[in-house]
């Protein structure tokens, strides 16, 4: 399926085609409202709107889901969609209850040059062949509908299992989902196996992949805004405090002696600001055509990488962001801002910002007008 660009389908032709698709399979759909979400399902494409089930009263509907800011969520493939869109009321189709819903003038990528990686993936046992022909054992770190992670069982060298590897690997992800096929060995860190699935995966068992993966992420998001909640509230989007056509430095978490350190390294380049190292500051950020966002990094805690993990998602692909670390491995950031595809993994405490400064200067000086 092509695309207008990149990050976005604007194609009428495309937009429908994709919506009959998912409606043929009554692939899972996630409506969204500022307040609420509501777990449904595709159900029939239309002229003018498509239906998806309605799970929820005629009172409810109308309540919920005429106010301004709806959205739909759903997988396609490696990809995740989200789309606006607005309720054209009620109906019936395939013989259920429907809501009718405005067919989106766009289709976002949620997922932008990379499919959504699931890190909190149980005990799976996985195995797989080594270069000699030899069967290994491991357990899944995570995976996508493009690859795997695999920590090996037994101490790996060389002859084993080397990068760009062809080999067979077995993941029993769940009783209905079993991949069994070749990959290609991407990445190789001691006993930590990346791997690409190569021939992609497709049909029936790249959809149900999919459709787990999106629900995974889902749920993580809402668990995330669950412990968010809790903490500290948001900064207001006035808290930078600068013109939307003002370039920016972002600092997401640390404290005021880190910002006062960074304004210091980044004298002449645009200006520094900190905001908390939530959702709603990644959003603000995120809204910027010209900034670089530095994640603060204090703990390399399973947790708190998970929480970074989820946190940074919005931003992959489509806004520079670099990891800053105090008091953590350098190597450790380092590995962390290529599993994240950050641009730059990095500590204060062993260069004193100097690749930082060089990083700032290269981006802001190809920016128009900087």
């Amino acid at each position: 399926m092509a695309s207008d660009d990149n990050a976005f389908v604007r194609n009428p032709a495309v937009i429908r085609d994709t919506l009959k698709r998912v409606c043929d399979r009554n692939e899972l759909a996630i409506l969204v409202t500022p307040n609420a979400k509501f777990d449904l399902n595709f159900l029939w494409l239309d002229q003018e709107v498509f239906h998806v089930t309605a799970t929820m009263s005629r009172d409810e509907a109308l309540f919920a889901l005429k106010a301004p800011g709806l959205k739909v969520r759903f997988p396609f493939g490696p990809r995740i969609f989200s789309a606006g869109t607005r309720l054209a009321g009620l109906g019936v189709a395939r013989g259920r209850r429907s809501l009718r819903l405005a067919i989106p003038e766009e289709l976002e990528n949620d997922d932008f040059r990379r499919a959504y990686r699931v890190e909190k993936v149980g005990r799976v046992q996985v195995t797989f062949s080594s270069r000699r022909y030899e069967l290994l054992r491991g357990s899944l770190v995570n995976i996508s509908t493009g690859g795997a992670r695999v920590f090996a069982g037994q101490n790996l060298g060389d002859e084993d299992v080397q990068i760009d590897d062809e080999i067979h690997v077995s993941i029993p992800l769940t009783p209905a989902i079993t991949i069994n096929g070749r990959a290609r060995v991407r990445h190789r860190r001691g006993n930590s196996v990346g791997m690409e699935f190569r021939p992609t995966l497709h049909g029936a068992l790249l959809d149900d992949l999919a459709r787990w993966t999106f629900q995974k992420r889902e749920e993580a998001l809402a668990q995330f805004l669950e412990t968010e909640e809790e903490g500290p509230r948001p900064a207001p989007r006035e808290a930078l405090d600068l013109a939307p056509e003002v370039p920016v430095i972002g600092l997401l978490g640390g404290g005021p002696e880190l910002e006062a350190r960074l304004r210091e390294l980044f004298e002449g380049l645009p200006p520094v600001r900190r905001l908390p190292a939530t959702v709603q500051g990644v959003r603000i950020l995120g809204e910027r055509a010209r900034v670089l966002v530095l994640c603060h990094v204090a703990s390399l805690d399973p947790d708190q990488v998970r929480r970074l993990a989820i946190l940074l998602e919005p931003l992959r692909g489509k806004r520079p962001f670099a990891l800053l670390g105090e008091g953590v491995e350098p190597a450790r950031m380092m590995a962390l801002a290529n599993d994240w595809e950050a641009v730059l993994g990095t500590t204060l405490d062993r260069d004193g910002g100097a690749p930082l400064r060089r990083l700032a200067q290269g981006l802001f000086a190809q920016e128009p007008g900087s």
